[in-house]
């Protein structure tokens, strides 16, 4: 998973379940603008989709990913 670079700094990383509940948070924080890798170890999750939520100083992104085991 790669955090996009054209965000200025990202205050928060999360994966989000269904129900929009908060169910693992991969980053919290200050991360100036660049490439990065983030692994989500989701050994204890089940297949489904989830949503990686990103936030920033200026506005909040949500992608949808589906995790097939």
């Amino acid at each position: 998973m790669r955090a996009l670079g054209w965000i200025e700094t990202l205050r928060s990383l999360s994966i989000v379940n269904m129900q929009g509940r908060e169910i693992y948070s991969l980053y919290n924080g200050s991360m100036e603008s660049g490439n990065y890798i983030v692994d989500w170890d989701a050994s204890d999750f089940s297949s489904g989709i989830y949503f990686v939520k990103m936030i920033s100083n200026d506005f909040v992104i949500t992608h949808k990913i589906m995790l097939i085991k």
